[in-house]
């Protein structure tokens, strides 16, 4: 949704109190509930802070406000502002009461650039790892399986287990470099499990070259939010991913569903939770930090196979 910066006419441009951000009434009643005390807004940087909701954010006052929220416009160059030009910020719901905020420009550059490396890197491999196309030729030639389906359950449970026993996951990270200012061990999950879900779609006979099939590759890696972003696209995966139907997708819904996925791909590396297990990974134990990566890999796996092979 669309927000504007706000201020009370005399807010402290060193502290940031005084400041943060309106909502229009109509995006209040779609995306709040009454129920809730409070808020929690993601930020870019990987902050967050917590908004109380007073009563008269029911009332006439639609404001969120927040020295933490002033912080941030003063640091991203939006605040202060000349009189009468507001700036606008980007507020996407991610969670039940939770919030991702950023700025506009730093919104999309950010989130495109994000899901254009994972998928480079995901389709033409990255050392040690080969392509998806070759990851998938290894399972096609192997004539033991009787039928692509079974060679899709092998390579699912396959990734799975390389991920849990070797903690190459966070191996992995110490060769990357990230076009954004996220921890190096999400990128080496995103990129293993968008090449693991690129070889699904080529076993059940996609072309994972083809910008569409590239971006349901990236839908793979949200999880249950892949419903929600589809759905916004006016896409309805239920009634088949056929070859026919992805040729039909226009090329504008492509680039707002990779915008989409960005943003989650990006808010994930904000929560507080999934940040410390990522801090702490490179001293777990290989069952705990394996297992991590191991539920999510056999996650993006169930998710690939359901678009592109049991739809198909």
């Amino acid at each position: 949704m669309k927000v504007y910066a706000w201020n009370n006419g005399s807010p402290n441009n060193k502290s940031g109190t005084g400041y943060g951000i309106e909502i229009s009434e109509k995006d209040r009643g779609k995306y709040f509930d009454e129920s809730w005390t409070k808020v929690v807004i993601n930020f870019n940087d990987g902050n967050s802070t917590n908004v109380r909701i007073s009563k008269s954010f029911w009332k006439d006052c639609i404001e969120l406000r927040s020295q933490k929220i002033g912080k941030y416009l003063i640091e991203n160059g939006i605040a202060p502002w000349d009189k009468g030009k507001r700036p606008s910020l980007s507020l996407e719901l991610v969670d039940e009461n939770r919030f991702r905020l950023a700025t506009g420009r730093w919104n999309e550059r950010k989130a495109l650039q994000l899901v254009n490396w994972i998928t480079e890197r995901a389709i033409d491999g990255i050392p040690p790892l080969s392509s998806a196309e070759d990851l998938a030729n290894e399972y096609l030639i192997d004539l033991s399986y009787p039928n692509d389906e079974e060679r899709i359950e092998s390579l699912i449970n396959w990734e799975t287990t390389k991920n849990f026993t070797s903690g190459f996951v966070t191996g992995l990270g110490g060769f990357i470099t990230l076009p954004v200012s996220i921890p190096a061990a999400f990128g080496a999950s995103w990129v293993i499990q968008a090449r693991m879900a690129a070889a699904i779609a080529k076993i059940a006979g996609h072309d994972i070259h083809s910008d569409r099939v590239k971006t349901f590759v990236l839908v793979c890696l949200v999880g249950d939010a892949m419903k929600d972003i589809v759905k916004d696209a006016g896409i309805n995966i239920a009634r088949g991913f056929t070859k026919t139907a992805v040729k039909r997708i226009p090329g504008r819904l492509l680039i707002e569903i990779n915008k989409k996925v960005g943003f989650r791909l990006l808010t994930k590396t904000g929560e507080k939770g999934v940040i410390n297990v990522s801090k702490v990974v490179p001293i777990l134990s290989g069952p705990v930090a394996g297992s991590f990566d191991a539920y999510m890999c056999r996650l993006v796996g169930k998710t690939a196979k359901d678009i592109f092979y049991n739809n198909s």
